[in-house]
């Protein structure tokens, strides 16, 4: 029984771990650009071409979307550890 509770608790933590770490990913990626550069390298590709412009937004729209998917499915695998972490914490065993 002591052994089982253990390991749930373990699984727990490590699902807590995997989540926050998720979170602060998220976070250091809000702060990764600032508005600034944002501006600056859209009015450095403005200055070209219409082309530049939609390559440039492109290219952003597209490493966001993959971090976000990353963040995601990172904080889908840690809430499923957390669930299986409890479940095995709150399950009785025959005796």
């Amino acid at each position: 029984m002591e052994e089982k509770f253990y390991l749930g608790l373990a699984i727990l933590i490590v699902g807590i771990a995997l989540l926050l770490f998720t979170f602060w990913q998220a976070f250091l990626l809000l702060g990764e650009m600032s508005p600034q550069e944002f501006r600056q390298i859209f009015s450095q590709a403005s200055s070209k071409s219409l082309e530049s412009v939609v390559e440039v937004a492109v290219s952003l729209l597209v490493y966001v979307a993959l971090r976000v998917t990353y963040l995601g499915i990172m904080a889908w695998v840690g809430s499923l550890v957390s669930m299986r972490g409890v479940q095995i914490l709150v399950s009785k065993t025959p005796e």
